[in-house]
């Protein structure tokens, strides 16, 4: 089955996401930090989709993204939020 990873450190949010994810018919996954992501997206490969926070704790989700594409060389779509108001948050 399809899966959804959601990244964030905010479980309220990830449990929102993962909600509105289960809705759409979608299995959902989730990882607090960046790093458990990165594993998570390695070896699970039923992830379709990552939903990615882009401020996180430790390992942003801007070098997430470019770990994830570079060096796990995913195919699975990656969109990455925020819940700061500004484009430069």
């Amino acid at each position: 089955m399809a899966k959804v990873l959601i990244v964030d450190d905010e479980r309220d949010v990830a449990e929102v996401l993962s909600e509105i994810c289960k809705l759409e018919g979608y299995e959902t996954d989730w990882a607090p930090t960046a790093e458990i992501g990165l594993k998570k997206l390695q070896f699970d490969k039923d992830i379709v989709v990552v939903l990615l926070d882009k401020n996180l704790p430790g390992m942003s989700g801007l070098d997430f993204l470019k770990k994830a594409k570079e060096e796990i060389k995913t195919y699975a779509q990656i969109i990455l939020v925020t819940g700061y108001p500004s484009a430069e948050a």
